[in-house]
C-alpha cells in the first residue's frame, strides 16, 4: 500500500510538471518575434488588412517585421514589377483558443514611393514622398494613411469608408481629393496651389489652397480652406463649407 502511495504521488508530480509547462506554452507561442525579411526595389505600396506598416525613403531596399510568430509566418510580401503587396496568407485561428496579443509591425526603407494604397483597418506611414508626377493615395475601410511631408506637382487622394489621410507638411501644384463615406482628409498643414474636391457623404475635408478650390459637396459634414485662395461651390450639399473667399459661379 505504501508503494502504490509513492507511486501516486509521483504521477501527481509528474501530472503537475505537465500541467505548467502546458500553462506555459500560450505565453511562448504570444512572445514577440522579430524577423528580417528579403525585399526588392519598390515605389508603389498596397497592404492589405489590419497592418501597421511604415516606410522610410531614401534608403536602400529593406523589410522587418516583428510580432506574434503566427502572424509573421503568414505575412506575406509580394513585389510585382515596381510594386509591393503586404497581407496575411490566412485567417490566424489558434486551436487551442490562444489569442494574439503582439501587434505585427513592419518597417519598410525604399528610394521613394509613387502611389499607396491601404485596404482594411491597418495604418500606412510613409517619412517622406517627393514627385515631380502624380501621386496618388487611396484608403477602401477605416485604415489611416499618414505622409509627413508630400512634394508634388500631381496629387490624386481617394477614400472609400471611413478612413484617413494626413499630410503633416508639403507642397502640392494641383490636388483632387474624393472621399465616398465618412472619411477624413487632413492636408492643411500642405501648400496647395489648386484643389478639387468631392465628398459623397458625411465626410471631413481641410486644406490650405493659394489661388482656387472647386467644391462638390453631396451629403453633409465639414469643408475647411484656408490660404488666400478662392472657393467655387459646384454643389453645396449640407455640408459646412468654410472658406476665406466664396465665388458660386464658375471657376477661372
Amino acid at each position: 500500500m505504501a508503494g502504490l502511495g509513492r507511486m501516486g504521488r509521483s504521477a501527481r508530480n509528474i501530472l503537475a510538471t505537465l500541467f505548467l509547462f502546458s500553462s506555459a506554452a500560450p505565453a511562448q507561442v504570444n512572445k514577440p518575434v522579430e524577423r528580417k525579411l528579403l525585399v526588392g526595389s519598390f515605389e508603389n505600396i498596397v497592404v492589405i488588412g489590419d497592418l501597421s506598416v511604415s516606410v522610410v525613403t531614401g534608403k536602400a531596399p529593406s523589410a522587418f517585421a516583428s510580432g506574434d510568430k503566427r502572424m509573421l509566418d503568414s505575412l506575406k510580401l509580394e513585389r510585382v514589377g515596381t510594386t509591393l503587396r503586404i497581407r496575411l496568407q490566412d485567417i490566424i485561428n489558434n486551436n487551442r483558443g490562444v489569442p494574439i496579443t503582439a501587434p505585427l509591425r513592419i518597417i519598410l526603407t525604399t528610394q521613394d514611393i509613387r502611389d499607396a494604397t491601404l485596404s482594411g483597418n491597418g495604418t500606412l506611414n510613409i517619412s517622406a514622398v517627393k514627385q515631380t508626377n502624380l501621386v496618388r493615395m487611396l484608403v477602401a475601410g477605416n485604415g489611416t494613411i499618414s505622409i509627413r511631408k508630400l512634394d508634388t506637382d500631381q496629387y490624386n487622394a481617394a477614400i472609400n469608408g471611413n478612413g484617413k489621410i494626413e499630410l503633416g507638411a508639403g507642397t502640392i501644384r494641383d490636388a483632387k481629393v474624393l472621399i465616398e463615406g465618412a472619411g477624413v482628409f487632413q492636408g492643411e498643414n500642405v501648400r496647395t496651389r489648386k484643389l478639387r474636391l468631392e465628398h459623397v457623404g458625411n465626410a471631413i475635408s481641410n486644406a490650405t489652397v493659394e489661388e482656387g478650390t472647386e467644391i462638390y459637396n453631396r451629403g453633409s459634414g465639414n469643408i475647411t480652406i484656408g490660404g488666400k485662395g478662392t472657393c467655387f461651390i459646384k454643389q453645396a450639399g449640407a455640408a459646412s463649407i468654410n472658406c476665406a473667399k466664396v465665388d458660386t459661379g464658375s471657376s477661372k
